[in-house]
Parts: structure tokens; C-alpha cells; sequence
């Protein structure tokens, strides 16, 4: 409202200032017909509007639960409300009202700052910002939520109920390729995604399965860069360079994750020995002999034999030594 709208209460404009006076202090003792009035009234004289405006500063609501006995290693749920029209806080633990207070605020905001959740960060809070333990939260915060409006008691009363999927917890992912390959042979890379810090990884998460990594090579090809776990948790994927020369690396880097692990990614050269890190690297070797089931076919492990005895079941083995000049 600009002055010169101010100026035709004229001469009674000192008892419009008044009852603006009483709004800003309480406005429920202010006939509601002024609210929306005095929502945006400025007083003609500039200092009488900041000698009114000084008269809330530092006005604070607070509310306070009673005391619980709850044992540690619970999950309870808390909501916090806020109406500024009618200066209303309430405190809800576990979908019930716990205690509420009201301050007369107007309708009026004060000075805003960053809203800090779980502990005390300003001087504006009982104490000062560097007693933070004795207003701090002592445990964890999960799924925090913000509203635009204050809920009812009744919307309230059903949060707690709320369900979700969660999604699959994992520690840690293992990247692991041989430390040395043939280069005319293509070698396997296998990517687990790991359910707790064993290393290498004894319990895989099996809910990773259908999720997806994506890996970065260097140095040689993929048959994929994307890769879906299984029901395992384990995912895998070729690697080769025909062309490599003898002393040659190749490195392939786990460049993401869909699902974030809570520590880092591990390299497990073999599947075993394994290091914090998210690449591995292979040497090739021009020659070398292989063990295959099949001619061309793919490196295959042969069972304990023992000299002079029959074994117990026929194997069939073709071996192939592969030379690049």
C-alpha cells in the first residue's frame, strides 16, 4: 500500500497505526476484517513503521515434547508443524500429537537463514551455536520430507504407515579380470556387487540383480560396456585385443554404478588380492598355451589327475598354443 493511499485515514491515521500495532503483536485481537489490510500496510512516516516493526524482532515460537524412554536401535517417526498464520507449532511422534504451543509471529516472517535438520546451528536457538549436544539428535535421520503447508492431524496420523521398496544395499563392487591374457584369446571380466566388506566378496547382493555398471576399457575391447547383474549379484562381460603386442596392458575402469555402493570399488586381479580400486589392468602375452574343451574355444580347467590311475570320469581336452611373430 503506497503512502499516498495511507494518507485518507488523515488525521486518524495515528488509530489505523494502532490497530496495525496490535496486528503485528496478535492479530487475532484484530477484527479479521483488517487482516488482508494490514498484510501488505505501510505506515506514512518511515520511522514510525520501523519503530513498529522493531516491537516483533526476535520473536520466537518454540515447542517442546515431553520425554521418552525409548530404547536404542528403534525407528520412531517425528513431524513438526508450522502454521505462521496462526503462530502454531506442533510436535507429532509416531503419528501422535506430542505438545504444541502458539506465539503471536502475525503472519509476519522474520529473517530467514538455512534450515539445519538433527542439530543446532544458530545463535537464534536456545544456547549457542557451538553447544550443539544439547539440542542435537543422537541417532539417525532417514527419508526426511518438506511440506508447503502445515498438515492436519489426520494426514499426519497416516505418514508413519508409509512403505516403500528399499533398494538393495551394497558395500561394495569387485572388478576382476586375469593379470595376464593371451591375445589371441578373449579373457572374462566379471564385475560382484557385494553385500558387506569381505574381499574377495563371500555374499553378493542379490538384490542388485537387473541393475547395471558401466565399465570403461582402455587398451582393448568389450563384448559390453554395459552390464546387468544377475540374481547373483554377479554380472560379466569379454574382453580382448588381438592386435596386442607382447608386454602390452589393457585397463578397464568401473566408471558407475546404478546402485551407489557405501564403500569403494575393489580390483581383484584373478579374484583374488584385492586392492581399493576401481580399475584393473592386464598384460598380454603374444604366446602361451591354453587348455580348451574344443579347438578355438575357450580356456577350460582341468581336474586333479593322477599319474598311473584311471579317472573317474573321461576328459576331453585339445591344447593350443598360440604364437604372434
Amino acid at each position: 500500500m503506497t503512502t499516498d493511499a495511507n494518507s485518507a485515514f488523515g488525521a486518524n491515521e495515528w488509530l489505523v497505526d494502532e490497530l496495525y500495532e496490535q496486528y503485528l503483536q496478535d492479530r487475532h485481537s484484530v477484527d479479521p476484517a483488517w487482516w488482508d489490510f494490514f498484510a501488505d500496510y505501510v505506515p506514512s512516516d518511515p520511522a514510525r513503521a520501523a519503530a513498529l516493526k522493531s516491537k516483533i524482532a526476535g520473536v520466537r515460537a518454540t515447542v517442546t515434547s515431553p520425554t521418552y524412554g525409548h530404547p536404542a536401535g528403534e525407528w520412531h517417526h517425528i513431524t513438526a508443524t508450522w502454521s505462521l498464520s496462526s503462530g502454531t507449532l506442533a510436535l507429532y511422534v509416531d503419528g501422535t500429537l506430542a505438545a504444541s504451543s502458539t506465539t503471536a509471529l502475525s503472519g509476519l516472517l522474520g529473517t530467514l537463514s538455512t534450515l539445519y535438520i538433527g542439530s543446532q546451528r544458530m545463535a537464534g536457538i536456545s544456547g549457542t551455536p557451538a553447544a550443539y549436544t544439547a539440542n542435537s539428535a543422537n541417532g539417525y535421520i532417514d527419508e526426511v520430507r518438506l511440506y508447503s503447508s502445515a498438515l492436519s492431524a489426520l494426514e499426519i496420523e497416516g505418514i508413519p504407515a508409509y512403505t516403500h521398496t528399499c533398494a538393495a544395499s551394497i558395500h561394495h563392487y569387485e572388478l576382476s579380470l586375469p593379470s595376464s591374457a593371451v591375445s589371441c584369446l578373449a579373457s572374462s571380466v566379471t564385475v560382484a556387487a557385494c553385500a558387506d566388506a569381505s574381499s574377495p566378496c563371500t555374499n553378493r547382493s542379490t538384490g542388485a540383480a537387473n541393475h547395471t555398471v558401466t565399465l570403461l576399457p582402455a587398451g582393448a575391447a568389450l563384448g559390453a560396456t554395459t552390464l546387468s547383474f544377475d540374481a547373483t549379484g554377479t554380472t560379466t562381460t569379454t574382453m580382448s585385443n588381438a592386435a596386442a603386442l607382447d608386454g602390452a596392458t589393457a585397463t578397464v575402469t568401473l566408471l558407475s554404478a546404478e546402485l551407489l555402493a557405501s564403500a569403494a570399488a575393489q580390483c581383484c586381479p584373478n579374484g583374488s588380492s584385492c586392492t581399493a580400486s576401481p580399475s584393473c589392468s592386464t598384460t598380454y602375452k603374444t604366446a602361451g598355451l591354453v587348455i580348451a574343451a574344443a579347438n578355438g574355444g575357450a580356456a577350460t580347467t582341468v581336474g586333479t589327475q593322477t599319474a598311473g590311475s584311471a579317472s573317474a570320469a573321461a576328459s576331453c581336452a585339445t591344447t593350443r598354443r598360440s604364437r604372434h611373430r
